[in-house]
């Protein structure tokens, strides 16, 4: 009788030791998913505010740096709650350039806009993988991301 009473006891222990696991598990799958969405949204504004970059002729860059800025400034505020680390980094790494290497008129202009490139399409590599999207095929450093709007993208990234 007191062995079937234990057992009965163990079970019930037992049992909902093993619902809250599966509570938290499910809880934590459901956070999961709210951030990935929230993030999917947010990175896919920094892939609008960049591909309209490209795309805009050179007249429009001109009256449109301070939009683009307050842009990059607006990703930046949300950015720092859900991105990851990598991405993080990617932005800033970025950003330093354009503080500092992006100056040196030393460093011939196919040069910078190869590494301005290259540390754009790291974000966006960063994002990807952020999300669980594969990054095959897109190159080792990612330059394959913007082979639609780079006209000579063989000559810009020689066999890179």
């Amino acid at each position: 009788m007191l062995n079937s009473v234990l057992i009965g006891i163990l079970a019930l222990i037992s049992g909902s030791i093993g619902y809250y696991i599966r509570f938290r598990i499910d809880k934590t799958k459901e956070i999961n998913s709210k951030v990935t969405e929230k993030r999917r949204e947010h990175y896919q504004e920094f892939v609008n505010i960049v591909v309209d970059i490209l795309g805009a002729n050179s007249q429009d860059k001109k009256t449109d740096n301070a939009k683009v800025m307050i842009d990059f400034h607006n990703f930046y505020k949300i950015y720092l709650v859900y991105a990851s680390p990598a991405v993080i980094n990617a932005f800033g790494d970025y950003f330093q350039y354009l503080y500092h290497d992006n100056q040196d008129e030393s460093i011939d202009i196919h040069t910078r806009t190869r590494k301005h490139f290259l540390l754009l399409s790291q974000i966006i590599i960063k994002m990807r993988k952020d999300l669980g999207l594969s990054n095959r095929k897109l190159g080792e450093y990612g330059e394959r991301v913007f082979r639609a709007k780079i006209q000579d993208i063989d000559d810009f990234f020689p066999k890179v």
